[in-house]
């Protein structure tokens, strides 16, 4: 079976990838040893400049093939993106990531299983949270076609964000479900808003904090998500955003 394992910057896949391709986003080469494409569909131009000498150095060691929105001179395996044949295959042009543009030339070359490690691991994030609509419709593209999907059990590809039900109807919601929805929003809009808010006083330390605070998976990987609500909901009428009454 055609196979491909997507590895992220969440961790290295461990397991033995047998014939499968191991393709990688980004800098996940600092710690997935073993791969056999590399893909970076950000602007390397506007990188850092550290970052740049980083990557570049690292795929002229590599030698693999380096995907990204067009050639790079000083990276001969660099290719450019074939996008206008993808959208072309696929009918669809709805990326907003690098792992979608993945998803999308997995599926374009036919492979018949995708092996997803450690992708969308964190739906809270800001970085993160608008990208999942395209994560799920690739995923589900993909198994229209009939490729076998297999996700890492932290990934929420495919599924509801953790503040939601996977089956609506089926489950009852309490009163307190969309105050929970609004207050997830509260996470997201705090997160996205942090770098607007640093320099304007004490306000600037308040978001720093409440940022640095929520901007992991703590809350979620130890059971007190009714804590981690409530110490929301306590926090939200500093940061001036109304909610609906319960």
């Amino acid at each position: 079976m055609k196979t491909v394992i997507f590895v992220g910057m969440l961790g290295a896949y461990e397991q033995d990838p047998g014939d499968a391709e191991v393709w990688g986003c980004s800098y996940c080469f600092k710690h997935q040893h073993n791969l056999t494409r590399n893909f970076y569909m950000d602007n390397l131009e506007k990188a850092r400049p550290d970052k740049r000498s980083l990557m570049t150095q690292a795929m002229n060691e590599l030698k693999i093939p380096f995907y990204t929105q067009e050639e790079v001179p000083e990276i001969p395996t660099s290719i450019e993106y074939p996008i206008e044949a993808v959208v072309k295959d696929l009918g669809s042009d709805y990326f907003t990531s690098t792992m979608c543009y993945m998803m999308a030339l997995a599926i374009h070359e036919k492979f018949e299983k995708i092996i997803v490690h450690r992708f969308h691991s964190m739906p809270h994030s800001s970085e993160y949270f608008h990208q999942k609509s395209a994560f799920d419709f690739w995923e589900g593209f993909a198994k229209g076609r009939g490729i076998k999907i297999c996700l890492s059990d932290d990934s929420f590809i495919g599924r509801a964000h953790p503040w939601q039900t996977d089956k609506y109807g089926y489950f009852e919601c309490d009163k307190s479900h969309f105050i929970n929805l609004a207050l997830a929003k509260v996470v997201h809009d705090a997160l996205k808003s942090k770098f607007e808010f640093y320099e304007t006083g004490d306000k600037s330390k308040y978001m720093k904090e409440i940022c640095d605070k929520y901007s992991t998976t703590e809350y979620y990987k130890s059971g007190h998500y009714q804590e981690y609500l409530k110490t929301l909901k306590d926090d939200a009428p500093k940061m001036q955003f109304i909610l609906p009454k319960e």
